[in-house]
């Protein structure tokens, strides 16, 4: 719609890597994005005001998860969405696109327990609801085992807040949810796990909200989010 070209696929400079990039209509290259965990893009679609959605497979799991994205015309990260099917193996998406209700639509196949390769749809918002990619930075990576970054997706959540963790050393977790006021709405300590949701937050209050991740006593995550 702005006149210019947009494309995903993968790259394997220096390995292979989940790409998005915008080519001006005479081919030469605007910008590239490269998702450092993911495997590869299969589908891209927009809405009416030129953001960018595509849809394609991550590194993550055994095989790969579902993987999202949403990148502004200018090549902006807005946010990310990764989807890990029930038993923790292939999951893979083929097409996204951006329905006339404002929603999104990933088409795919997720591997059940039991019942091998699903069709699987998923539906999002077009806007930021509130995943939380917990990974290391590359320059983190040799570090591991001293700490931990932590890196946020969005900033925004609705009913309910979910935090997921890779390649993170094994350790005690405590997870925090305060109000403006210094409230704790949600208290948890529990042993390590990938992935982590925070439900039953439909209810609450629309405002400001803060969130703190422990690490055997250390704090290693504090993140100011919006009820919406």
């Amino acid at each position: 719609m702005d006149g210019n070209i947009y494309v995903t696929g993968c790259s394997s400079d220096p390995t292979f890597s989940f790409i998005v990039l915008s080519l001006k209509t005479d081919g030469s290259q605007r910008w590239i994005h490269r998702v450092e965990d993911g495997d590869v893009g299969f589908s891209i679609t927009n809405d009416q005001i030129g953001n960018i959605y595509a849809a394609g497979r991550s590194k993550g799991g055994i095989y790969g998860d579902i993987m999202a994205l949403s990148l502004s015309p200018s090549g902006e990260v807005r946010w990310r969405y990764r989807y890990n099917g029930p038993a923790n193996y292939y999951d893979d998406s083929r097409k996204i696109i951006y329905g006339q209700d404002g929603n999104l639509y990933i088409a795919g196949f997720s591997t059940g327990n039991g019942t091998n390769l699903d069709f699987t749809i998923i539906s999002l918002f077009s806007e930021p609801m509130g995943e939380y990619d917990m990974s290391p930075r590359n320059k983190d990576k040799d570090s591991l085992k001293k700490d931990v970054n932590i890196r946020p997706i969005s900033t925004f959540f609705n009913e309910k807040i979910f935090i997921k963790f890779l390649d993170f050393h094994k350790s005690t977790l405590k997870i925090i949810l305060y109000n403006s006021l210094g409230e704790k709405i949600f208290c948890k300590t529990c042993p390590f796990t990938f992935s982590f949701e925070i439900n039953g937050l439909g209810k609450i209050s629309k405002g400001v909200y803060f969130l703190k991740i422990y690490s055997n006593k250390k704090e290693i995550g504090n993140f100011k989010l919006i009820k919406k």
